[in-house]
């Protein structure tokens, strides 16, 4: 039984997806209309592959059991004024780290795994925006409900996406507020 409290990224072995990991134990499928057990089986390999996200699983120290992944690639917000901080941008969008699937295996869940998960994507953003890329949010698309409720209380602000089906939202972190 693992007791809910803040988890630091020493508390997990971080692996980035490979074909040879075995997802056999690994369950996410309550409430799981978005298709995040059935992408990391199916799919996570092949968008590695092609360059449309790399998929980091998150393993408890010490142990083989799977708790959670997310899959980060890279992305963008459309430029408006008070975006970018910066009067004189003159580019159409503004860099982003996107967050494709973020995931919890349901023997963990509502024990802050997926805050921490949420937490590493954006200072993970954060660190790429100092060191190695230009990357001005973190953003995320998904359904509306209880989980924009969810991203909104770990700092993330809908926003206004035109090109989105009705049910979904996109919503951003700002790492330059």
């Amino acid at each position: 039984m693992i007791v809910k409290r803040e988890w630091t990224i020493n508390d997990f072995d971080v692996k980035l997806l490979d074909s040879h990991v075995n997802f056999s134990g690994f369950k996410c499928n309550n409430d799981d209309d978005l298709g995040l057990g059935t992408f990391l089986v199916k799919d996570a390999v092949a968008f590695y592959r092609c360059g449309l996200g790399v998929t980091h699983l998150f393993y408890l120290r010490g142990t083989k059991q799977l708790v959670g992944y997310v899959t980060l690639a890279m992305g963008a917000m459309r430029k408006n004024k008070k975006n970018t901080g910066y009067a004189d941008y003159d580019k159409v969008n503004v860099p982003a780290l996107f967050l494709g699937r973020l995931a919890v295996d349901n023997g963990v869940r509502r024990q802050g795994i997926g805050t921490f998960l949420v937490r590493y994507c954006v200072n993970l953003a954060d660190e790429l925006s100092k060191t190695m890329v230009g990357c001005r949010f973190a953003v995320l698309i998904t359904k509306k409900g209880f989980r924009v409720e969810y991203y909104s209380k770990r700092g993330f602000k809908p926003v206004k996406a035109s090109n989105l089906s009705p049910e979904f939202v996109m919503m951003r972190y700002n790492l330059y507020p």
